[in-house]
């Protein structure tokens, strides 16, 4: 039998035990894993990356995609108002977090002093140790609003790019149509005094 291929994180050595058979590791190291089962969805994150047939897809799903307006005008329309939209959303983010630095470490009404930190996420980690005992480690990341902020206007500079970028390939595609599009005027200029107009 051949040995296992594994390696210790800790001291780096290779496993010294015999691989699972048919197996690369031993039965410590996922040798005895026979995997998900094809087709499995179980471990799907986002989805963003998933595999998608017509013949994959329920009944609704394969209703909605037989509806779904394929004119690449009118989707690029659609992607450009939802990045408008995903714009506006960063731009109050960015006013409220520059609200929030304003009012930091001044009275609440309480008594209590303003937050000068933003908490930006909390995970809870649960482990099991070698003997089978349970544990809990919590961690939170926070910054300070200043650092928010200047991350959330890298993150409106970015939608901004796509925003450009998607307008540019919207002309670009109404031109090819020959779709006359002729955006309307800001405003009209009033009659000046000696014109004689109607």
């Amino acid at each position: 039998m051949a040995q296992c291929t594994a390696t210790s994180k800790r001291t780096g050595e290779r496993c010294k035990r015999f691989c699972a058979p048919g197996k690369t590791v031993c039965r410590w190291h996922g040798g005895n894993s026979k995997g998900a089962p094809k087709g499995s969805k179980r471990a799907l994150k986002h989805g963003a990356y998933e595999k998608i047939t017509r013949e994959t897809m329920l009944a609704d799903e394969v209703q909605y995609a037989d509806s779904v307006n394929t004119d690449p005008v009118a989707i690029v329309e659609e992607q450009l108002r939802v990045l408008k939209v995903k714009e506006l959303r960063i731009a109050k983010r960015m006013k409220e977090t520059l609200l929030a630095e304003m009012e930091a470490g001044q009275d609440d009404g309480t008594g209590k002093k303003k937050p000068s930190l933003v908490k930006l996420s909390v995970s809870t980690v649960q482990a099991k140790n070698f003997v089978g005992e349970e544990s809990t480690t919590v961690s939170s990341t926070a910054e300070t609003f200043a650092q928010n902020y200047l991350r959330l206007e890298q993150a409106h500079t970015t939608i901004l790019a796509q925003i450009c970028k998607t307008a540019s390939l919207l002309a670009e595609l109404k031109n090819d149509s020959g779709v006359d599009d002729q955006p309307l005027p800001l405003y009209t200029l009033p009659p000046k005094e000696g014109d004689q107009n109607g």
